[in-house]
């Protein structure tokens, strides 16, 4: 915005030897222009100046809008009235105020001006890169300043034009990234939470069967204990590491003739290899416990990939292997059906195994686990079996491992192995 002085001589006179309140005066008047420079490429779709009287003056007209007239500001004689100033009724005035056919309405230091453009007239909305000028008509005495001015105004822009659309749209996408990677998030937690529950149920029932459990992770040959383990044992493990602890341990345990077999079944370096189904087992004598199971459980394995992380278990099998061995005893020495006392038709295969799975799928199924059975094709219906190890014991399966033979063609032959892992 700026004010010039029109140079034209029909924009500026002087009223010489001018009667203001029985002095005479000189007074000069001036036509103004007010330049308002829109430099944007967006359109103004409103705009009001505001012009602070620093020295004392008349206003006498202002087009084409209308302007709002504060006299005396501060003082007793205040008022504010907003008048067209071309357009006006005299006794509408309430200003105070001189008419000698030219309207002068006095204005003192800190009485200010507020103009308001004319739509009309179309001083607003002004397009972008474009400018517009109104007219003002003041009577001063000596020279008048219009210096001190402001103006406000606003802006009539498209929410998509402008780098402010585009930072919102990627603040909003990367809102929308971080708010789905928290939702995704919250569902893998969800189910990394139910997967570990339904884990640490697993480990539950391996705890009844085996007497000792770790998980092995081989990444970093760490193996950490599930069983109660002993504090030296646990410092033990953190000391040599997974790999050098189930060696020293096995190796150490194992009778003589089954260390070697032993400790190539817990090499750790040829695991990942030799683990190429769900669990894989030996069996061997230790010095302390008897009869041993030990038994390499895959865990987290995905296809194509190296094994990452495995569950290790030790089972004492030592009364079972004595009970097989007593039976296998004697049966190489006489009758089997006067050995095992076989009872024929009480044995059905299928409805022993239904009667294990209502049984136990009640207790499963509050862990969410899924009890599946599955009975080969090849095996018959009727057995032969010892009632001691083919009774479940007041309903329950007790977990230990069941052994069923059936006659095929006058020949004996071991059925299956069920046992409770």
């Amino acid at each position: 915005m700026s004010f010039k002085n029109r140079e034209d001589n029909t924009s500026s006179w002087v009223k010489n030897n001018y009667d203001l309140n029985g002095k005479k005066v000189d007074l000069y008047a001036q036509t103004f222009d007010a330049t308002l420079y829109n430099c944007s490429s967006y359109e103004i779709s409103s705009w009001v100046l505001r012009i602070d009287i620093v020295r004392d003056c008349f206003i006498n007209n202002a087009w084409c809008g209308t302007m709002e007239i504060h006299q005396y500001t501060g003082t007793p004689k205040a008022k504010t009235q907003t008048l067209d100033l071309r357009n006006y009724k005299l006794e509408d005035i309430e200003f105070e105020h001189l008419h000698d056919g030219n309207l002068l309405i006095p204005l003192v230091k800190g009485d200010y001006l507020i103009y308001y453009p004319s739509v009309k007239d179309s001083e607003f909305p002004i397009k972008g890169n474009s400018e517009l000028t109104v007219g003002m008509m003041f009577y001063f005495f000596d020279f008048m300043d219009l210096s001190n001015y402001s103006i406000k105004y606003s802006y009539h822009k498209k929410y998509t034009e402008g780098i402010g659309f585009y930072a919102v749209i990627i603040l909003l996408m990367l809102w929308s990234i971080l708010f789905t990677a928290r939702i995704v998030s919250a569902i893998s937690y969800q189910r990394a939470w139910k997967k570990m529950e339904l884990r640490k149920s697993g480990i539950s029932y391996m705890s009844d069967i085996y007497e000792n459990i770790y998980i092995i992770d081989l990444e970093n040959d760490e193996m950490a204990p599930l069983h109660s383990a002993t504090e030296s044992e646990r410092i033990m493990i953190r000391n040599a590491g997974a790999r050098e602890h189930l060696l020293s341990m096995l190796g150490s345990d194992a009778a003589d003739n089954y260390k070697s077999l032993v400790r190539q079944f817990v090499d750790l370096n040829t695991l990942d290899e030799r683990l190429d189904k769900k669990s894989i087992a030996c069996e061997y004598m230790s010095n302390e416990n008897g009869w041993c199971q030990a038994r390499f459980f895959s865990m987290d394995r995905e296809w194509g990939a190296p094994l990452r992380r495995t569950i290790f278990t030790i089972q004492f099998i030592n009364d079972e292997k004595i009970e097989m061995e007593r039976i296998e005893e004697r049966i190489s020495e006489g009758d089997m059906a006067d050995a095992l006392k076989m009872d024929e038709g009480n044995y059905a295969f299928s409805r022993l195994l239904g009667d294990i799975e209502a049984s136990v799928s009640g207790a499963v199924g509050e862990k969410d686990i899924i009890f599946e059975k599955e009975i080969s094709l090849q095996i018959p219906e009727k057995l032969y079996g010892d009632h001691s190890f083919c009774k479940i014991q007041d309903g329950e399966y007790d977990g230990r491992v069941r052994h069923f033979l059936f006659h095929d063609t006058g020949k004996w032959k071991e059925a299956g192995v069920f046992s409770g892992s």
